[in-house]
C-alpha cells in the first residue's frame, strides 16, 4: 500500500479521482457507521426511585440493537413504496 501511494503522482487523473473517492467514500462510511451506533443505541433505563433493594450488576435482557431501528425504517419504507406501485397509488 505504501509503494501504492508513493507512485499514485504518476498515475492519470482519472484514476486519483477514482481513489480520492473511494477513499473519501470509507472515511465517511466508518463515522456514519459510528455515529448511529451512539445514536440509535438503546437509552439506558434510569430509575427514579426505588423501594427495594437494586441489583446494579444486572444485565438488560431486551433492548434494541443500533441497526434494528434503522433495518425497520428501512423495510417499512420499502413496503409503502411497493403498495403504493402496485396498488397504482390507491
Amino acid at each position: 500500500m505504501k509503494k501504492y501511494i508513493m507512485e499514485l503522482h504518476k498515475k492519470p487523473l482519472h484514476h486519483k479521482k477514482r481513489f480520492a473517492l473511494l477513499t473519501a467514500g470509507s472515511t465517511t462510511l466508518v463515522i456514519f457507521a459510528f455515529w448511529s451506533a451512539i445514536m440509535f443505541a438503546a437509552p439506558s433505563k434510569v430509575v427514579e426511585s426505588a423501594d427495594t433493594a437494586v441489583n446494579l450488576a444486572a444485565v438488560p435482557t431486551s433492548g434494541v440493537t443500533p441497526f434494528q431501528n434503522i433495518f425497520h425504517g428501512i423495510e417499512s419504507s420499502w413496503l409503502s413504496l411497493t403498495k403504493i406501485l402496485t396498488n397504482g397509488g390507491n
